[in-house]
Formats: structure tokens, sequence, C-alpha cells
């Protein structure tokens, strides 16, 4: 059986005598779209930014192909690691192709020799991603989908081997948020990536990943497949809500439905 790409061993991360993460264990497969869920504050985007080498853990190991990512030089997680952080990727006054072409500087392959890859890299992830249109655009000027794809964008042209998300969708429509997220599962796909992302909405994620795993006040609650994890039980014991789960009508996957307080009257009185 091959390696894990990403393996995080009896990880803990704690501010004084406050556990953020605590024994936290995950393997996540190459390739794998990997979500990993839980209510506001339970550690998820702590975990993000220890797998990204910006907080170091208190105890416990990150192992990115059975490489410590202590032993990893900021310079080569930059060039392997993608990285969405929450809300707007960008505000700079930059335009889309100056900050995609960020993500391949970002590998400290800058060079006067080296114009004709960055242009190719950068010019094959905006295509990638329906920018063309907008490459001369400053970012800023753009809705939040659009910005999101920026974002995406810059990734590829970082040619990431792992793609960290941290709610992706927060703050969009419906419709980019599909969008964005089948964006995301595309890339996977063709590009053979593994994926990690952070998200709220549980029936998005159960539609995406391959296996989610829930976080609660700093520990794994529940890992393995949407409908191993999402089930009623587990959903209010971890996020304190009484839910429906019912199979989604086109793909089967589980679709979580909210439970309304029986004591309140009906909606119209």
């Amino acid at each position: 059986m091959s390696s894990p790409a990403i393996e995080i061993k009896g990880l803990t991360k704690s501010y004084g005598n406050v556990h953020a993460l605590n024994g936290v264990d995950i393997k996540i497969n190459e390739g794998e779209f990997f979500g990993l869920l839980g209510p506001n504050g339970a550690g998820k985007t702590t975990l993000l930014k220890v797998l990204l080498g910006l907080l170091e853990p208190t105890s416990g190991l990150v192992q990115l192909n059975n490489i410590p990512i202590s032993k990893v030089s900021r310079k080569s997680v930059a060039s392997h690691i993608g990285y969405l952080a929450q809300g707007s990727p960008c505000h700079w006054p930059l335009t889309v192709e100056k900050v995609v072409e960020l993500g391949y500087l970002s590998r400290g392959k800058a060079r006067n020799n080296d114009t004709a890859s960055k242009l190719s890299l950068s010019d094959q992830a905006i295509n990638k991603l329906g920018l063309s249109s907008l490459r001369h655009r400053l970012v800023p000027t753009l809705s939040g989908g659009e910005r999101q794809r920026v974002a995406i964008a810059r990734a590829l042209a970082q040619e990431a081997q792992y793609l960290l998300l941290d709610e992706p969708t927060a703050h969009l429509d419906l419709a980019y948020q599909i969008e964005v997220m089948d964006l995301v599962a595309n890339i996977r796909i063709q590009s053979g990536i593994t994926v990690l992302s952070a998200m709220h909405d549980l029936t998005l994620a159960a539609q995406y990943c391959d296996r989610v795993a829930i976080l609660n006040e700093g520990t794994i609650h529940s890992i393995g497949t949407p409908w191993d994890v999402l089930t009623p039980d587990t959903i209010y014991e971890t996020f304190g809500a009484h839910v429906t789960v019912l199979p989604h009508p086109d793909n089967g996957t589980p679709v979580i439905i909210p439970t309304r307080n029986t004591n309140l009257p009906p909606p119209g009185n």
C-alpha cells in the first residue's frame, strides 16, 4: 500500500492552557479530495496553517510524502502547496495576469532567462480557468467567483502538488459556490493534485469530497466517507443541530436538511 500524501500524527497546537488542536491524526491519500469540517473554532484554520508551516505545532508530526514538514524549507513548501485563504483572495491593485504570475514566482524560479517558462505556465493557468478575457483587469474589480478563479489559477501556475482551501465558497453566491467547487474538482482530476478543504457547507462537501473529517474542539470526532460521517447523530453531537439526511436525487450523496424547532408556529402564523 502506498504512503499517504499528507500524514498528521498526534498533532497538538496549544496557546497556553488552550488546545486549538489536540492529538489530531489524519492520513490523506495522493490525489484525494479531503474535506475538513467542524463548527467555528474547531481548529480547521489552525490545522491548515500548521500544514503550511505558518504555525509551529506544540507536539506531533506532519509529513508530506513521508518527509516531516519541519525539515522542509519555506521555499520548498511554497513550491509544493497552493493555499486559498478565507475571504477575498486578493485586494492588491494588480492585474489578473500579474497575480497569476506570482504563483510561478513563489517557486523561486524567477530568472531573466526564465521568462518564457513563466509566461507559458501563467498562460496555461489563465486559459484553464477561463480568465483570458480578464487577464488585464485589476483583481479588486472582479466578482467574488472571478477572484477565486484567479487564486486557483495562481496555484496552478505554481505547479502545486497540494491545494489547501480555507472556506473556498465563503461569502459567494450559490452559483459561484458550485463554479468554484467544480473548478477545483476538475483540476484535481486533470492534474492529480491532492486537495484538502476546510468547509462549512456539509451538503456541498458531501458532493465533492472522497472522505471527510469532523473536527470538534480540536480533536477528530469522525473520519470516513460522507455517508459514514454525516449522520444525524454525529451532526447533533458536533454542531448541536437537529438534521435529516437524505440521498441527493441525482448523485446519491448525503443532503443535510436542518430541522426547525417543532415548538415554533408554522410559517405564515
